[in-house]
Order: structure tokens, then sequence, then C-alpha cells
């Protein structure tokens, strides 16, 4: 299988460095809200048996619906923004724009088909008949079938 860069379009400093700002994005969003923080409280008694009572007012455990939640939107901001990142790393090294587009509706379309039927098989379908039919040239279409026009 050819490269598809002669060279690599990122040092390799770069990407260590990326994948730092990458993880340091993900899991620093956890603790930037004070809702996405866990507390304890630093004077817990214990039962005779030796197991802690239950939760205190003032606590926050990871199944307290105000922790999922804050969770929930830091990891969800997280992930747009790492996403944004990439994209805009990958636009500026790709020459050919139409196929980075492309790829990323499909991308779209095959994670809509596989949240709305539960089934990687939709996507992997998809992504075999997009492979055998390949991308359209949309220019030969307008040219060869211009008498036939929608609208």
């Amino acid at each position: 299988m050819p490269l598809v860069f002669d060279s690599p379009p990122i040092s390799t400093a770069t990407a260590h460095l990326l994948t730092f700002i990458f993880g340091f994005i993900y899991v620093g969003s956890l603790y930037v809200s004070k809702h996405g923080r866990l507390s304890f409280s630093q004077d817990r008694a214990k039962n005779a048996n030796g197991t802690p009572y239950g939760k205190l007012q003032d606590e926050r455990w990871r199944d307290d619906p105000s922790v999922i939640r804050a969770r929930f939107l830091a990891g969800t901001i997280a992930t747009i923004l790492n996403c944004g990142l990439v994209f805009y790393i990958l636009w500026s090294v790709i020459d050919d724009r139409s196929d980075l587009a492309y790829t990323t509706l499909f991308g779209f379309h095959c994670s809509y088909m596989f949240l709305r039927t539960g089934s990687v098989y939709p996507s992997i379908t998809a992504h075999i008949f997009c492979n055998i039919m390949g991308l359209p040239e949309i220019s030969w279409e307008l040219r060869t079938y211009s008498t036939r026009r929608i609208g």
C-alpha cells in the first residue's frame, strides 16, 4: 500500500505534544467545573463492622446526578474541542480537501447509523459499498446528464 505522504507531515515531537494536549483537554475538563469534582469528608466515622456510613449531605460521589451531568457535559465539550483540533490539523496538512470533507461526512453518517440501529453491520455495509463505488465525480455526472436536471 503506498504511503499518503512522502515524509511525515508533523514531527515526532509535535505528535507527542498533540497527544499530551488531547489528554490534557479531556482529563482537565473533568475537573474544571466544581460540580464535576468528587468530594469526600475527611473525618468519616465507621460502623462497628468497619464499613463507612452512607453519604453525607456535603459529599459528591461518582453516582450523584449532578456529578454525572457535569462530567458528561465536560466530556462532550472536550470531545468537540479535540475533534476541531484534529480537523484543523488535517485541514492544514492535506491538500485535497474534498476527500477530507467527504470522509468527515461519511464518518458522521456511519456514526448516525450505528447510534440509530445499535449495530455495526449497517456501517460496515455502507463502508464496503462506498469503497467499491468510490468517490462520486459530480462534474462528470453534470456534463454527461446535463439534460436530466432535477427541479
